[in-house]
């Protein structure tokens, strides 16, 4: 990782997924220095396509913030649910934020495949939000700092396959193609301020 030192996105390629404690102090000299966007939350978007270290890094990020994570994963409105997820995380949690209210929204029930409780996500110094889909455009106006993390498509399937087993046959397809509709519409990496490329442990 790098510093923002203009308009132009930086750009760092990682040994592994796991950010180094410099780099973390990077980051976090970023944000400091950027406004809040939200209301008085400063909103941090970890974007990137699935198994590329998003995750890993934001708790990490979060650890070094004393920071909260909203992840995506509760917000998708299923396996199909990308791009209505951006819908629930936009008008239920950032907007309500941004106003002084806390965000509101429907968790999603992966076992039921149906909205499940609700989750309140107040206002915070800094909320980390990760997952696909937090940098798109409708979030990108309430963000003060937009990360994108990527790897090679083989060592993400590898790491998806690690962390989901067999269950992962089930959807990698579907959510991979919705992934890259939303890349090819909304160019979340273009308008990223920082970009990672994790890689494996040699």
């Amino acid at each position: 990782m790098g510093t923002h030192q203009s308009n132009q996105p930086q750009s760092n390629q990682h040994q592994s997924n796991e950010p180094q404690s410099n780099e973390l102090s990077s980051i976090a000299a970023l944000i400091e220095r950027r406004s809040p966007a939200c209301g008085s939350t400063k909103i941090v978007a970890v974007d990137g396509p699935n198994g590329a270290g998003k995750s890993t890094l934001a708790s990490v990020l979060a650890d070094e913030l004393s920071a909260p994570v909203l992840a995506m994963t509760g917000i998708y409105r299923g396996v199909h649910g990308l791009f209505d997820g951006i819908d629930v995380l936009v008008d239920d949690v950032l907007k309500p934020i941004a106003i002084g209210e806390p965000g509101r929204h429907r968790e999603w029930n992966w076992a039921r495949q149906a909205p499940g409780a609700v989750v309140d996500t107040p206002a915070a110094p800094v909320l980390i939000v990760d997952g696909a889909g937090s940098g798109a455009r409708r979030a990108r106006i309430f963000s003060s700092v937009v990360v994108w993390v990527d790897a090679d498509e083989q060592l993400r399937y590898q790491r998806a396959l690690q962390r989901d087993g067999a269950e992962l046959e089930r959807w990698w397809e579907a959510w991979t193609q919705q992934e890259q509709e939303y890349f090819a519409a909304e160019h979340p990496e273009a308008i990223a301020d920082l970009r990672i490329l994790t890689q494996p442990v040699a």
